[in-house]
């Protein structure tokens, strides 16, 4: 028998050592699938998320922008205009909390006081007409710029 010559028994060692290679490889490719597979799926479980969420903001502001339309343009209607008031406040202590960001808190908060400086006299229909549209431009920002970190 030569030197570099395999015995039967180096054979089946051999071949032993190479299916349990084989295995070992297989059981890890399986594994990582595995975990690429639920690692996307987070991903794509916390994208939906935002969707939702961006749309739902959407929304709200939408709603509360034409509610902010409704103020400026019903002050002539008393009965309207105290209904469109409280709906304004159903979303700025309600739905508009959970879903602005600082900027639109901010606009929230300038169109708030303006209704209450619009009810004692200390502001006229034109300022409530701005505050409403700059409102609305926050809304517009606010959702531009988070539908940017969606993408």
């Amino acid at each position: 028998m030569k030197k570099n010559e395999l015995t039967e028994n180096d054979f089946k060692k051999l071949e032993l050592a190479v299916k349990l290679l084989a295995t070992i490889l297989t059981l890890i490719s399986i594994f990582v699938g595995i975990w690429l597979f639920n690692h996307e799926q987070s991903i794509n479980d916390i994208n939906e998320f935002k969707r939702n969420m961006w749309h739902t903001r959407m929304n709200i502001y939408m709603k509360t922008s034409a509610t902010a339309s409704r103020i400026a343009n019903s002050t002539e209607k008393k009965e309207l205009l105290k209904k469109y008031i409280n709906d304004f406040y159903a979303l700025y202590w309600g739905d508009m909390i959970i879903v602005q960001d600082e900027k639109v808190g901010i606009a929230m908060k300038n169109y708030h006081l303006e209704i209450q400086d619009f009810l004692i006299g200390h502001s006229e229909v034109d300022r409530l007409k701005i505050r409403a549209y700059e409102l609305s431009e926050a809304f517009k920002t606010s959702a531009k710029e988070s539908w940017e970190v969606i993408k």
